[in-house]
């Protein structure tokens, strides 16, 4: 609904305020995106199934109210420092050659399409059934749907990735390839993507494990890992942007390893706090699978990305980006397809 405030907004009100348009449909979308969840809310269904009280009382003097509030004052301190490194990387960005920011925006917001349809769903899907087993205390379903979750990541957002790498200028062209967005805004916007898209698997591990974590009130570590990574992010954006030749690229790279770090340390933190909940695990990032997912992975995209595969039109005009864009992405599905029908079998 926020995509859909924005666009309304636009049409609506640009002829009216201009520019400002756009900012009147985010407070739109945003008034658009409470509306729309008020109907299950209130419905007979979900108070039966929660039996669930609403009222005008915001506090009382439970310890679940003590705990919830604050728990909600550290999960908004994490999104400003989530948030801070955002205006950091544009802040950096406008030092550098005209266009680098605008690329930025662009590239980030299709990186974040992926990270939206795909690892949130499996996110807010699983977390309430591992709810559920944690109240039953049932370590053993609850290890295993955990590690099923992460399974799921690996096999969905490994395929997307190489996806989003392999054909960044085709997804770049044909969402923005219009009006002033030029071949060097193209380019531009492409090689930000691909930077960014190296790190769609950490941010969605990241996003899992902060929700897991939420399950026994610990979201103090991922405020705690939050302030680092902001740091590491605004320090290596800098240096990568600044002083070598990657330029605005560097920036969406610094972005993509503070990410990493961020799911590496959630993980130890998991294995700490989660350990009354947890069995003693098998490998989940170092599996034989998936290893061979992202040598495979890397190997499709040096070949699709090759000079050979870029110069081959397969029909003429506009439509040749489209196409070109569909056939890499079935070839990289296929090949996954195959991958796990191998590796299941073994």
């Amino acid at each position: 609904m926020l995509s859909v405030g924005v666009i309304l907004g636009i049409v609506w009100l640009e002829p009216v305020i201009g520019d400002y348009s756009i900012a009147a449909g985010y407070l739109l979308g945003a008034f658009l995106q409470f509306i729309v969840h008020i109907p299950f809310l209130v419905s007979k269904k979900f108070r039966g199934e929660t039996e669930i009280k609403y009222s005008l009382t915001f506090k009382d003097g439970s310890n679940d109210y003590r705990v919830i509030k604050r728990e909600s004052k550290i999960i908004t301190l994490n999104a400003v420092f989530n948030k801070s490194a955002e205006f950091f990387d544009r802040l950096i960005a406008t030092w550098l050659i005209t266009g680098s920011a605008s690329s930025l925006f662009y590239s980030q917001r299709l990186f974040q399409l992926p990270f939206a349809i795909i690892s949130l769903p499996i996110a807010r899907g699983i977390n309430p059934l591992l709810n559920t087993l944690k109240s039953l205390s049932d370590r053993e379903k609850f290890t295993e749907l955990f590690e099923k979750g992460s399974r799921i990541y690996y096999s969905i957002l490994i395929p997307v990735t190489v996806i989003c790498i392999a054909a960044s200028d085709e997804i770049v062209s044909v969402i923005y390839r219009r009006g002033a967005f030029d071949s060097a805004s193209l380019s531009m916007t492409s090689q930000a993507f691909v930077m960014y898209s190296l790190g769609l698997i950490p941010v969605s591990f990241a996003g899992y494990y902060m929700r897991v974590l939420s399950l026994v009130s610990k979201n103090i570590h991922s405020l705690k890992v939050s302030v680092i990574s902001a740091g590491i992010n605004v320090v290596l954006s800098y240096i990568l942007a600044v002083f070598t030749p990657m330029g605005h690229a560097g920036v969406a790279l610094g972005t993509s390893l503070a990410f990493y770090y961020n799911m590496i340390r959630l993980n130890t933190y998991i294995k700490v706090e989660m350990k009354d909940l947890l069995l003693p695990g098998k490998a989940i990032f170092f599996t034989k699978g998936n290893i061979i997912s992202i040598i495979t992975g890397i190997i499709l995209i040096f070949l699709l990305r090759s000079e050979f595969i870029s110069n081959v039109k397969i029909c003429e005009g506009s439509i040749n980006i489209p196409v070109t864009g569909t056939l890499k992405a079935l070839v990289i599905i296929a090949v996954y397809m195959l991958i796990v029908r191998i590796t299941s079998k073994k």
